[in-house]
């Protein structure tokens, strides 16, 4: 059953989120390939996996991860804030120069961020796949609904939705912090105008 548009989900203007991951990918200028076996042995909280061919660095107690490759590129992932990032994207950079490696300079940019949140309302995961266009929904396969809206004029790319039927979601994709908030309001509008909610009572 569908609400009457001057329901209370009409009137919230902004959704809040959370962030849960920023991921940056960078580069470390080196002369030559890294030997990550070796910087294992000398670095702690490192270590590899026989089938994988990055180092990975953790600090106990702490989400952020890095993977080094011996090219000098590096993934840093597990990142609360961008600030969070950089901070331990430096703070590996001075363990790589203390035990002999010599960096001549650093590049890095965010590639990925994750956000979560809740819609507050509950979703027609059913009618919102028929509604809206570039949606996977399978719920023999997988529970949410992905949903790739198009980019909004002058604001480059656009994320990538996961909706579950009881509201919360994932927005992922995005490089630009500043673009979450926009993005997720934009979804929310977009599930209300089009009425692709349902009635708490007619959940089961």
């Amino acid at each position: 059953m569908k609400l009457d548009a001057s329901d209370k989900y009409m009137n919230q203007e902004t959704t809040p989120y959370d962030i849960q991951n920023i991921v940056f990918s960078g580069k470390f200028t080196i002369d030559d390939k890294l030997n990550t076996d070796e910087l294992e042995k000398s670095i702690d909280g490192s270590y590899k996996k026989p089938t994988f061919p990055a180092l990975v660095y953790k600090e106990k107690g702490f989400s952020n991860t890095i993977l080094l490759y011996n090219s000098g590129t590096f993934i840093c992932t597990g990142n609360k804030t961008i600030d969070d990032g950089i901070r331990f994207i430096q703070s590996f950079t001075k363990k790589l120069t203390s035990n002999g490696v010599a960096i001549h300079g650093i590049t890095h940019e965010i590639v990925n961020i994750v956000a979560t949140g809740d819609f507050t309302l509950m979703i027609d995961l059913e009618s919102t796949a028929l509604e809206l266009e570039n949606v996977q929904y399978e719920p023999e396969v997988f529970p949410g609904l992905i949903y790739r809206p198009g980019p909004m004029p002058n604001n480059g790319l656009a994320p990538v939705f996961l909706f579950f039927k009881k509201g919360k979601f994932v927005c992922t994709k995005l490089k630009d912090i500043d673009m979450i908030q926009k993005w997720v309001d934009h979804a929310r509008r977009e599930l209300v105008d089009k009425g692709l909610y349902l009635e708490a009572t007619t959940y089961q």
